[in-house]
């Protein structure tokens, strides 16, 4: 048998006679073994090791604040291949898409796009990956498509108003919640922040504008309200305790109850936002229509609400 230094031999665990010895693994394993950063007799480890290296620690052992952190030392780093660095910034503005930070993402994509010429499979996904951070949020909106509304008959000064709370909504809509241990709260406090600029530009529209400005504003502050008691309906991340996990849950389905009420009070508040036809009462159909399906499902939260209670 040729010989092996330890650090070149893998080794795997097999008992014999009750003891546990050690013994060479198959060559194949050896070849894919990374070699510890820094250990004097071995090869600097490669950009593409890192990468491995990050990879695992991000989705074997769950460390994604270290995986960040070291994807955007590598990214930063100008004697690493141009390849590797777009590599390191496409899985920073994935992770950045999955935290609901979608100008991170952005920016990120513009520097992987910098580094990779056109037509390149890695210009290609960082192409595929920004439009759908342009598109892919907003297919949750309810009613007409932002952009697409004409608010005929009110002030120009209205209109520009309710053009620039329609962008406070796409903004709104962006920030998407997903159930990943180390950004929970934090994705829950920016998607609450941008709620509130977009309610609040709103509003203003709603008490300043005529009859079809009201209520087209309180149909859109009721469907965001509505959108986020949905958002907060996910998969609990699975690194929970049991007991954390349940705590997370119920305070998530307070709050999401609590959206679920507001959303139906716009709702009605749309509905009463007197008479009219043409584009207000398609407005107020489509209110009167989330208000009843609304009020059915808070009946029955609150009926199971009370029956808990009971136990």
């Amino acid at each position: 048998m040729r010989r092996m230094t330890a650090f070149t031999l893998a080794c795997v665990l097999a008992p014999i006679g009750g003891r546990v010895v050690a013994q060479p693994a198959p060559d194949a394993e050896r070849a894919t073994a990374l070699p510890a950063a820094g250990v004097p007799g071995l090869p600097p480890m490669t950009a593409q090791d890192r990468l491995l290296r990050l990879h695992h620690a991000q989705w074997v052992r769950g460390e994604f604040g270290l995986a960040r952190r070291q994807l955007a030392l590598l990214l930063d780093n100008r004697a690493v291949q141009a390849q590797a660095r777009a590599e390191a910034g496409l899985r920073l503005a994935a992770m950045a898409e999955r935290a609901g930070e979608r100008r991170l993402a952005l920016a990120h994509l513009a520097r992987v796009e910098r580094l990779i010429r056109p037509g390149h499979l890695l210009s290609r996904r960082a192409a595929q990956m920004r439009q759908r951070l342009h598109t892919a949020a907003l297919t949750d909106i309810r009613g007409p498509v932002p952009g697409s509304i004409s608010l005929r008959g009110e002030p120009a000064r209205i209109a520009a108003q309710f053009r620039r709370a329609e962008k406070l909504l796409e903004a709104y809509y962006r920030v998407v919640v997903a159930p990943r241990l180390e950004n929970v709260d934090a994705v829950l406090r920016t998607k609450r922040r941008t709620l509130a600029a977009a309610v609040a530009a709103y509003q203003r529209v709603a008490q300043a504008g005529g009859i079809l400005a009201k209520v087209a504003a309180h149909y859109r502050v009721a469907s965001m309200y509505h959108h986020l008691a949905e958002a907060l309906a996910f998969d609990r991340p699975p690194e929970l305790l049991p007991s954390v996990a349940q705590q997370l849950a119920r305070r998530l389905r307070t709050a999401s109850v609590d959206y679920l009420r507001r959303a139906l009070a716009s709702y009605r508040e749309a509905v009463r936002s007197g008479g009219g036809g043409g584009a207000a009462a398609k407005w107020r159909a489509l209110a009167q229509r989330e208000a009843r399906t609304l009020s059915r499902v808070l009946g029955r939260a609150n009926t199971a609400s009370g029956a808990a209670r009971e136990e």
